[in-house]
């Protein structure tokens, strides 16, 4: 489909559809003569929409939390093995939560492009549920290219009997590849869905590129119609990734592959000079690196992917 819609002209165009607010737009994407697919942010509101505001909800890793605890996300480095239980348990737990970057399915993002911000609507589920202890599930994630600091996942995993679902963003290190430590996280409970899930039960979630550079991840607010911040401050300087990447990643699913609900990223872009383009060719590619015990597709290359149950 991806060279199909390249070989469009401007006048034709590409019609797409944009769910906010549970409204149902047709949004108009032109074909540029350099092949780049350009948004039309009219059709997106959120795309123009200047207005930030400071995330609503409970951040675990927020020190003026009320509920603050630090040692709920350990920050040791990505796990290879499983502690062995005490004694007195029978639950392995973890040494801690794997970093991500390392998925299986999805859309690399490329660098070298001055990208000023990346964003998607990523499809979420809170009430999936993991079959075993150590099951991690981040997907989707959304890394933004040319040495991003900053992955915003949405995690699912388990430990014990319990599943935990959860948005989360994990800070990669400026010297480091698969090291770092996650720097906020909150659950995708009853007041996290009303506010940033819509009907369609998609999250939009964009990376920003500052000057320095600096980096922060944004949910779009759906109750303020605004770009809620979820870092107080913003991270500075470079990872060593120059690619991005939007991804469904997993650990531990295929001991015994649970039953799950579709996820999908769709409307993935990026902005240049002030201008959004779709993740095409001329941005991205398709990552497939292993075998996953679900259907997958591309149903645009590379802007939107699922994994799960087909449409």
């Amino acid at each position: 489909m991806g060279l199909a819609l390249l070989k469009m002209g401007r006048a034709e165009g590409i019609f797409i559809r944009s769910k906010l607010k549970g409204e149902t737009s047709t949004a108009l994407a032109e074909d540029g003569s350099d092949g780049r697919i350009r948004v039309d942010v009219t059709k997106f509101p959120e795309l123009t929409n200047t207005r930030v505001g400071r995330f609503e909800g409970d951040n675990w890793l927020d020190p003026r939390n009320r509920n603050y605890n630090p040692s709920a996300i350990p920050k040791t480095p990505r796990f290879t093995e499983l502690e062995n239980p005490s004694p007195n348990s029978n639950i392995g737990r973890p040494k801690q939560l794997p970093f991500p970057g390392d998925g299986e399915y999805g859309t690399n993002i490329a660098g070298g492009n001055q990208v000023e911000f990346t964003s998607a609507y990523q499809k979420v589920d809170p009430t999936i549920t993991l079959f075993e202890n150590n099951d991690v599930l981040y997907a989707p994630t959304l890394m933004g290219p040319d040495y991003s600091r900053l992955e915003s996942v949405a995690a699912y995993y388990r430990i014990g009997t319990t599943t935990y679902r959860q948005w989360m963003v994990f800070e990669h290190s400026t010297s480091t590849p698969g090291q770092g430590s996650w720097v906020f996280n909150t659950p995708m409970d009853s007041s996290f869905t009303s506010r940033y899930v819509s009907a369609a039960n998609e999250v939009i979630t964009k990376v920003v590129k500052f000057s320095g550079p600096a980096w922060n991840v944004y949910l779009y607010d759906l109750i303020d119609s605004e770009w809620d911040q979820l870092l107080d401050s913003n991270s500075s300087g470079s990872s060593t990734y120059q690619a991005g990447w939007d991804w469904w990643e997993q650990y531990n699913l295929a001991n015994l592959w649970p039953n799950l609900p579709q996820l999908k990223s769709r409307y993935l872009l990026v902005q240049v000079s002030g201008t959004p383009y779709f993740v095409t060719s001329t941005y991205g590619s398709k990552r497939d690196q292993g075998s996953i015990n679900y259907p997958k597709n591309h149903v645009s290359d590379f802007y939107e992917w699922y994994v799960g149950p087909g449409p």
